[in-house]
Parts: C-alpha cells; sequence; structure tokens
C-alpha cells in the first residue's frame, strides 16, 4: 500500500521525434525546477535577501501548478506560502518568512519519499 504519484508525462503527450517538449516539461515542472527552488528559498531569508527569495518563488511555480493539476487545492495554498514569505522577508519578518516556507518543503518531501519508495 504504497503512495502513487503521477508523473510528469501524464501530462504531457510526448510524441516521437518531439523529445525536447518531454525534457523542457520535466525541467520546468520536474525535479531540477523543485531543487532550484529549495535552495533559492532557503538561501533568500538565511542571507536576507529577497531577490533570492523571490527567485526561489518563480521556480517554484511549474511545481505549484503540477500541485494544482494534482489537487485542486493544494497548489495555490502552497503558491500563496510562498508569496507571502516574500513579502514578510521584504517587510523584515525573516522568522514569519522562513515559517511560511513550511508547506513548499513539507509538500516537496512527500513527493521525494513517495518516489522514492516506488
Amino acid at each position: 500500500m504504497g503512495i502513487k504519484v503521477a508523473s510528469i508525462e501524464a501530462y504531457v503527450k510526448v510524441e516521437q521525434g518531439n523529445d525536447i517538449a518531454a525534457v523542457a516539461a520535466q525541467v520546468v515542472f520536474g525535479w531540477p525546477a523543485i531543487v532550484l527552488a529549495l535552495v533559492l528559498l532557503g538561501a533568500g531569508p538565511l542571507l536576507r535577501k529577497d531577490k533570492l527569495l523571490l527567485a526561489g518563488v518563480l521556480a517554484s511555480t511549474g511545481f505549484c501548478l503540477y500541485l494544482t493539476a494534482a489537487n485542486f487545492l493544494l497548489g495555490p495554498v502552497v503558491y500563496a506560502s510562498n508569496w507571502a514569505s516574500w513579502y514578510f522577508l521584504r517587510r523584515k519578518a525573516r522568522g514569519v518568512s522562513i515559517a511560511l516556507l513550511a508547506p513548499f518543503v513539507f509538500v516537496t518531501l512527500y513527493f521525494a519519499i513517495a518516489v522514492l519508495s516506488q
């Protein structure tokens, strides 16, 4: 009784000779974007650089859209908390900013565990 996670291939129709679209979709929606977002979202509050956090929020957009396709409510909540984190870092509330990144981190961990356990 494992956790089943739909792959991005279920949402992107890959035709023969159109492999670049599949690679681009995996880069935008997949693990490269997630890892980049995690690094930038973590570095922003730690270094007190709101532009790094903003870059992380933008990098997380693809994964949050994927979450919206998988679960209609989860994606917008996670994405809104990322934007709220950026807002509070700009207002010098670093602790609140770090706490608001928890939904993205927990959802990413959940998906990582689900993928690794398959």
